[in-house]
């Protein structure tokens, strides 16, 4: 490294925990849900998310092992990715489930809802609000720190918008999180 790069490398100040997610910002608003083998449902906002293959469809996302959509995603095998619009009710939608715990409230009776099923035939709820939307299998859990990874096969996919004449996605506004508590609309250029 030459002194130049070494002393610049040292003007910059250290980053840690959430300040080296924030890193990774902005990223799509997701809201996860699942419902459990009694029919509660929860609902759980994750920024968290990837595509990880095209053939299978897979797709990964973090979630806290305490979250209660967690539990009901462990004990169904199953669970939706929802990716939300860039409006006000969307932001609300986001906050709600991302501050609001399902260990002391029933999400699914706050958040307008229908109910698609995985191929397992678990029931998958779906936020009404969603501008598209996976229902997916779960093949497998593991720790990843403080959050577990939650990999996923998609068994279904839906999305609310057109396509262009070579046949790809034209996608609405899409609900991007800037840092946590900041919004934005991602906008195609």
């Amino acid at each position: 490294m030459s002194e130049s790069s070494a002393r610049r490398a040292q003007e910059y100040p250290a980053v840690t925990g959430r300040d080296i997610a924030a890193l990774q910002d902005p990223r799509p608003m997701t809201i996860i849900g699942a419902c459990g083998p009694n029919g509660e449902t929860c609902f759980a906002t994750v920024i968290w998310v990837t595509p990880l293959s095209h053939n299978p469809p897979l797709i990964a996302f973090a979630l806290r092992a305490k979250s209660r959509t967690m539990q009901l995603i462990q004990k169904s095998r199953a669970c939706s990715i929802t990716t939300l619009p860039a409006t006000e009710k969307a932001v609300e939608l986001a906050e709600y489930c991302g501050t609001t715990s399902g260990n002391i409230v029933d999400k699914a009776s706050q958040v307008p809802h229908f109910t698609a099923t995985a191929e397992n035939g678990s029931p998958v709820p779906v936020p009404e609000l969603a501008y598209a939307w996976e229902v997916c299998r779960v093949n497998d859990i593991q720790q990843a720190g403080d959050h577990l990874l939650v990999i996923c096969s998609v068994e279904k996919a839906h999305i609310d918008c057109k396509r262009d004449e070579k046949g790809q996605l034209i996608p609405h506004d899409m609900l991007l999180c800037v840092q946590h508590g900041t919004y934005a609309a991602d906008r195609v250029l």
